[in-house]
């Protein structure tokens, strides 16, 4: 991928991400090879927080990496975090965040351990497969 194109992809899924769709934004990155994956939302994370400066409105983007037994770094989780108002009652009680997930990883229901990782490296080898059987 270009370094225009990939500037492109990740501003789009920046604004799928604030915007909540997390079907979309789901789709897109499971499409990708995992490397290019994280390499996409540590970019989608600083779009977002460039956004956050000129709209402090919007909510802020937060993604967890787990590591695999070979040491591959595995997007999980993505999450838009947003600070509830100071009239609600739950910000009392300790909740000043509130947090909605925007996106579920590839074999999301195998779970975050060894097997969905697993998972997610055939399901990306496949890809690269079949985009090397394609040219």
């Amino acid at each position: 991928m270009s370094e225009r194109d990939f500037s492109r992809r990740a501003l789009e899924l920046t604004l799928k991400a604030e915007l909540l769709d997390k079907e979309g934004l789901s789709e897109e990155l499971n499409e990708l090879p995992f490397d290019e994956r994280i390499k996409l939302v540590q970019e989608m994370d600083r779009l977002n927080a460039g956004h956050r400066q000129t709209d402090p409105d919007l909510p802020d983007l937060t993604f967890e990496v787990k590591k695999d037994l070979a040491g591959q770094d595995h997007v999980v989780d993505i999450q838009m975090r947003k600070e509830r108002s100071w009239w609600n009652p739950l910000r009392w009680f300790g909740f000043k965040y509130s947090s909605r997930d925007v996106y579920d990883p590839p074999c999301q229901g195998l779970g975050e351990a060894l097997l969905g990782q697993t998972c997610d490296r055939i399901h990306s080898h496949y890809r690269e497969l079949e985009e090397e059987l394609s040219r």
